[in-house]
Protein backbone atom coordinates (compact mmCIF):
# COMPACT_ATOMS: atom_id res chain seq x y z
CA UNK A 1 0.00 0.00 0.00
CA UNK A 2 1.27 3.43 -0.92
CA UNK A 3 -0.03 6.88 -0.11
CA UNK A 4 0.78 9.51 -2.71
CA UNK A 5 0.28 13.22 -3.06
CA UNK A 6 -0.73 14.35 -6.57
CA UNK A 7 0.99 17.60 -7.55
CA UNK A 8 0.73 19.56 -10.78
CA UNK A 9 4.04 19.12 -12.57
CA UNK A 10 4.37 22.89 -13.04
CA UNK A 11 4.29 23.31 -9.24
CA UNK A 12 6.98 20.69 -8.59
CA UNK A 13 10.71 21.26 -8.29
CA UNK A 14 13.35 18.68 -7.40
CA UNK A 15 15.69 20.82 -5.29
CA UNK A 16 18.66 18.48 -5.13
CA UNK A 17 19.89 15.09 -6.18
CA UNK A 18 18.78 12.94 -9.06
CA UNK A 19 16.37 10.10 -9.67
CA UNK A 20 16.45 6.91 -11.67
CA UNK A 21 13.45 5.68 -13.62
CA UNK A 22 11.78 2.29 -13.91
CA UNK A 23 9.00 2.23 -16.52
CA UNK A 24 6.37 -0.46 -16.96
CA UNK A 25 3.23 -0.82 -19.05
CA UNK A 26 0.11 -0.75 -16.85
CA UNK A 27 -3.03 -2.85 -17.34
CA UNK A 28 -4.45 0.10 -19.30
CA UNK A 29 -1.63 -0.22 -21.83
CA UNK A 30 -0.17 3.13 -20.79
CA UNK A 31 3.28 3.65 -19.31
CA UNK A 32 3.90 4.23 -15.60
CA UNK A 33 7.32 5.47 -14.53
CA UNK A 34 8.44 5.02 -10.96
CA UNK A 35 11.32 7.23 -9.86
CA UNK A 36 13.66 6.32 -7.05
CA UNK A 37 16.89 7.39 -5.36
CA UNK A 38 19.81 5.96 -7.36
CA UNK A 39 21.91 5.58 -4.19
CA UNK A 40 19.59 3.81 -1.75
CA UNK A 41 16.61 2.76 -3.92
CA UNK A 42 13.97 4.66 -1.92
CA UNK A 43 10.79 5.11 -4.01
CA UNK A 44 10.16 8.84 -4.48
CA UNK A 45 7.75 9.66 -7.30
CA UNK A 46 5.46 8.16 -9.91
CA UNK A 47 4.68 9.58 -13.33
CA UNK A 48 1.72 8.18 -15.28
CA UNK A 49 1.17 8.54 -19.01
CA UNK A 50 -2.56 8.87 -18.33
CA UNK A 51 -1.87 11.95 -16.11
CA UNK A 52 1.09 13.66 -17.81
CA UNK A 53 0.50 17.00 -16.04
CA UNK A 54 0.94 15.50 -12.55
CA UNK A 55 3.64 13.87 -10.46
CA UNK A 56 2.73 11.59 -7.55
CA UNK A 57 4.97 12.05 -4.50
CA UNK A 58 5.33 9.15 -2.05
CA UNK A 59 4.07 10.62 1.24
CA UNK A 60 6.57 8.64 3.29
CA UNK A 61 9.29 10.88 1.80
CA UNK A 62 7.76 14.11 3.15
CA UNK A 63 9.34 15.81 6.17
CA UNK A 64 5.89 15.95 7.78
CA UNK A 65 3.35 13.60 6.16
CA UNK A 66 0.74 14.74 8.70
CA UNK A 67 0.15 17.95 6.73
CA UNK A 68 -1.39 15.74 4.03
CA UNK A 69 -5.03 14.67 4.31
CA UNK A 70 -6.22 11.79 2.09
CA UNK A 71 -9.18 12.55 -0.18
CA UNK A 72 -9.65 9.21 -1.95
CA UNK A 73 -8.75 5.53 -1.91
CA UNK A 74 -7.70 3.92 -5.20
CA UNK A 75 -7.12 0.27 -6.06
CA UNK A 76 -9.17 -0.91 -3.09
CA UNK A 77 -9.87 -4.20 -4.88
CA UNK A 78 -6.23 -5.21 -4.41
CA UNK A 79 -5.86 -3.98 -0.81
CA UNK A 80 -5.05 -6.70 1.72
CA UNK A 81 -7.89 -7.50 4.12
CA UNK A 82 -5.75 -6.26 7.04
CA UNK A 83 -5.04 -2.86 5.45
CA UNK A 84 -6.92 0.08 6.94
CA UNK A 85 -8.44 2.40 4.34
CA UNK A 86 -8.73 6.12 4.95
CA UNK A 87 -12.20 7.41 5.84
CA UNK A 88 -12.68 9.49 2.69
CA UNK A 89 -15.62 10.45 0.48
CA UNK A 90 -14.38 8.59 -2.61
CA UNK A 91 -13.09 5.04 -3.04
CA UNK A 92 -12.36 3.25 -6.30
CA UNK A 93 -11.62 -0.44 -6.96
CA UNK A 94 -9.01 0.63 -9.56
CA UNK A 95 -8.00 3.91 -11.18
CA UNK A 96 -10.64 6.63 -10.76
Amino acid sequence: MTTVLAVDLGDFTLNQGAVRDFTVVAESGRKVTRQFCPTCGTPLFTRAEMNPAQIFIKCTTLDDPNVFTPVMNCWTSSAPTWAPLADVPHSFPGNP
